[in-house]
């Protein structure tokens, strides 16, 4: 298992995140991986935190004072994809994500190895390519100044933003685990 695996997120310092890797090159690494596996956690987790308190606060200004917020539901949205792409980072970093293991189980140690790292590299690659276009879609959404059909009528790229930044992260964290198992 390489530097990515080895990393643990849960409240350890970073500069013990990888005990049998040496060199200040592998150290930087695995500080940089950790910052950002533990930004993308917190964020995440902070993003739920809010999304459960303006939701329960909805339903108390709804039911008990008989005044709804009209800005929760699309705010809760928002929220949501805060939770989904900025999370996908420390996701990837430490591998809790689902992983389809049935035939791979069937090979080679080896050969498992190389499959993982096909697929990483698969990954990056569709990735890449989404996390470009998706930038694309949002430079277009602000130039244009699109907004939303709600009843705030959000400019579209702030939320879409989150999006794209979600993917960037996300690719960032794939090099990782390409750049940890390839032996970089």
């Amino acid at each position: 298992m390489g530097m990515v695996g080895k990393l643990e997120l849960d409240n350890q310092h970073s500069d013990s995140a990888v005990a049998d890797e040496t060199g200040p090159g592998r150290a930087q690494k695995a500080f940089a991986f950790t910052v950002l596996g533990q930004i993308s956690r917190y964020v995440s987790l902070l993003a739920v935190v809010a999304m459960v308190s303006i939701v329960s606060m909805e339903v108390f200004l709804r039911y008990v004072l008989g005044s709804p917020a009209i800005w929760v539901t699309e705010y809760s949205g928002y929220l949501m994809l805060v939770v989904v792409f900025l999370g996908g980072p420390f996701v990837q970093l430490t591998d809790r994500h689902v992983d389809a293991d049935l035939v791979s189980n069937l090979m080679s140690p080896a050969t498992r190895h190389d499959l993982k790292l096909a697929m990483i590299w698969a990954e990056l690659i569709v990735l890449t390519i989404i996390g470009w276009k998706f930038l694309g879609f949002v430079h277009s959404e602000f130039v244009t100044g699109t907004r939303s059909w709600g009843l705030l009528a959000t400019e579209l790229w702030i939320p879409e933003s989150i999006i794209a930044t979600g993917y960037v992260l996300l690719g960032a964290a794939t090099l990782a685990k390409v750049i940890d198992r390839s032996g970089a």
